[in-house]
């Protein structure tokens, strides 16, 4: 979950396009530890090819995760069943959720 909270927090993408770009990937982890060669492979222009270069360079993974974890703040991302369903139908839905406590009821 650390490495979806590390795209999450990337700068200069989109939720939308964190979103469409999170659909073609297995497991995010696989593009934190990309090579940049790599990474030219990808759809991905070359602004958010920047973004995810600098954010890979200078995210301190498991330092903010940490401090999420103690801070007792859960993470939810739009790919997880516990995401609220309403807000799918969102077209600019946030891409993640920060709970602290719970989320209201569905309905």
């Amino acid at each position: 979950m650390k490495y979806e909270y590390w795209f999450a927090n990337i700068k200069g993408i989109s939720n939308q396009r964190k979103y469409e770009i999170r659909q073609g990937i297995n497991q995010i982890e696989m593009l934190y530890y990309i090579e940049e060669t790599a990474l030219s492979r990808y759809p991905y222009t070359e602004a958010e090819r920047k973004a995810i270069i600098d954010s890979i360079r200078t995210w301190q993974l498991d330092k903010e995760y940490q401090k999420l974890e103690e801070k007792n703040i859960r993470f939810i991302t739009r790919h997880q069943s516990s995401y609220p369903k309403r807000l799918h139908e969102i077209g600019t839905a946030p891409y993640a959720l920060y709970v602290k406590g719970q989320l209201p009821k569905e309905d």
